[in-house]
C-alpha cells in the first residue's frame, strides 16, 4: 500500500513539500501500518520547452519556467541527480519509491524505450504507475502497447 502525490497536489509540489509528506507518513505511523510506497505522480517532467534532451532522456522541471502551472512545481535543480537524491531520501526513511509515467505522444515513450527503462533503473523505481488514461486515439493505444513492453523490460532485468 502507498501514498500518491496526485490527489493531494496534482502537479503542484516542490522538493520541500514532497520531503515533508514522506516525513509525515513515517512520523504519523502510517508507514508502520502498511503505507510503504511513496509514489511521485505527474508533473516531474518538463511541460514547457523541450521534453527530451538530444539523447532522448526526459527533461525534468529545472526551473519554474518549465512548469505547466505556476509554482510550486517539482523543481529539481540537479535534474536526474536531484530526482535520484529524492528517491534515496524516500528509501532512507524505510519506504519504497514509485514513479508515474504515461504512454502518450507527449512523453513519446514508444521511441524512447531504452532511455525510459534506464531512468527507472537509475532512480531505483520500485513501483511504476503506468496508466493510459488518455489513450483513446489509435496511436496512443499503439504507444501503450510498446511502452508496456518497456515496463516489462524494467521489471525483468
Amino acid at each position: 500500500m502507498g501514498w500518491n502525490t496526485f490527489e493531494a497536489f496534482v502537479g503542484e509540489y516542490d522538493d520541500a513539500i514532497l520531503r515533508g509528506n514522506v516525513n509525515a507518513l513515517v512520523d504519523s505511523g502510517l508507514k508502520n501500518l502498511g503505507y510503504v510506497y511513496f509514489n511521485l505522480d505527474g508533473g516531474w517532467w518538463a511541460y514547457k520547452g523541450a521534453l527530451r534532451d538530444a539523447g532522448g532522456n526526459i527533461n525534468f522541471n529545472l526551473t519554474a519556467a518549465t512548469c505547466e502551472n505556476d509554482p510550486p512545481c517539482p523543481v529539481y535543480a540537479n535534474g536526474k541527480a536531484g530526482m535520484k537524491e529524492f528517491a534515496d531520501f524516500v528509501r532512507s526513511k524505510g519506504m519504497k519509491f514509485g514513479l508515474y509515467m504515461q504512454p502518450t505522444e507527449q512523453l513519446n515513450t514508444c521511441t524512447h524505450l531504452t532511455e525510459d527503462v534506464n531512468l527507472l533503473k537509475y532512480l531505483g523505481v520500485e513501483f511504476l504507475k503506468y496508466d493510459g488514461y488518455i489513450t483513446r486515439h489509435r496511436a496512443s493505444r499503439k504507444c501503450a502497447t510498446c511502452s508496456t513492453q518497456a515496463a516489462y523490460r524494467w521489471c525483468t532485468v
